[in-house]
């Protein structure tokens, strides 16, 4: 007679131990994940008798509001992808390399994330400033005559966005090139199969749910990020988070409200970037059957 374990088993359940495993992860997650988000959205609706919708309209007609998302979405985008074409190249040969290497790059990048994100912001700032570290190298060997005046400016957001995002991206690459079957690879080439084709057919579709998750954790990173470009970039740079701060420190009436708003609207734009990488992630990579083989 089979015991409940294995019942559950058969039939796909968890037994209660598993569960109990599993309670304390979904305690956090209801403490500390769905608890703010459903106060924020209770906070956007307004307090009794107000119009629910009334600081979503407000967030979708002033052009602050408007531009601030737009800004938000293009830096944090555009880091995510520039920091997957950095780390590509290292991550894939580390992965591949394994043993020392692996574990040394391993704990560079845990070192680079332990350093504060202000600390790098900063350290950009004496980079790129006028006379800085950068200037006076390319002025010193004649590269260039004038200052640069990359400070203030939204290639001075993206570097510094990318160098705080790209230790993560770096990791979540690792942990799925590490995984890719050689063998696939080695198969094709030994058909005739080109170097495109290789990369195409046997690599790409391995690592393709890899390079989805790397990007939509550097934008999704990227989309908490206000004080690297508060520090970094000018007056038509403000994103999103920094607009929220000034609402909840500035507006005594509506800023809660107003700042829980923008707080909604980004979880759903990310939440919506989440089902779009993973749509275009796919499935895990799956070697197709030959025809006749069993089920």
């Amino acid at each position: 007679m089979q015991s409940r374990q294995q019942i559950a088993e058969s039939w796909g359940w968890m037994s209660w131990r598993q569960a109990a495993l599993l309670l304390p992860v979904i305690v956090i997650s209801g403490v500390f994940l769905l608890a703010p988000l459903l106060e924020n959205l209770v906070r956007s609706l307004g307090l009794p008798g107000e119009s629910g919708l009334a600081h979503y309209r407000s967030f979708f007609t002033k052009p602050q509001y408007l531009t601030a998302l737009s800004n938000t979405l293009a830096f944090s985008l555009a880091a995510a992808v520039l920091a997957l074409v950095i780390a590509l190249p290292a991550c894939t040969f580390v992965a591949h390399r394994g043993g020392r290497w692996l574990r040394s790059f391993i704990g560079v990048l845990i070192v680079a994330m332990a350093i504060s994100g202000l600390i790098r912001t900063v350290s950009w700032q004496i980079v790129l400033g006028n006379g800085g570290l950068l200037d006076a190298i390319l002025m010193a060997t004649g590269v260039i005559r004038q200052p640069l005046g990359l400070l203030y400016t939204p290639w001075a957001v993206l570097l510094g966005m990318v160098q705080i995002i790209l230790p993560a991206v770096a990791l979540a690459l690792i942990n799925g090139l590490g995984k890719v079957d050689r063998g696939l690879i080695a198969a094709a080439r030994s058909l005739g199969a080109s170097p495109f084709q290789v990369l195409m057919t046997a690599y790409l579709p391995q690592i393709r749910p890899t390079l989805m998750l790397a990007v939509f954790l550097g934008f999704s990173l990227g989309t908490g990020l206000f004080l690297t470009p508060t520090l970094l970039g000018g007056p038509d740079d403000v994103v999103l988070g920094k607009v929220m701060l000034g609402d909840m420190v500035f507006d005594f009436e509506n800023g809660a409200a107003l700042g829980a708003t923008s707080g909604v609207v980004m979880t759903a734009v990310v939440g919506a970037a989440g089902l779009v990488c993973l749509a275009l992630g796919g499935r895990g990579f799956r070697p197709p059957r030959r025809r006749g083989a069993a089920a």
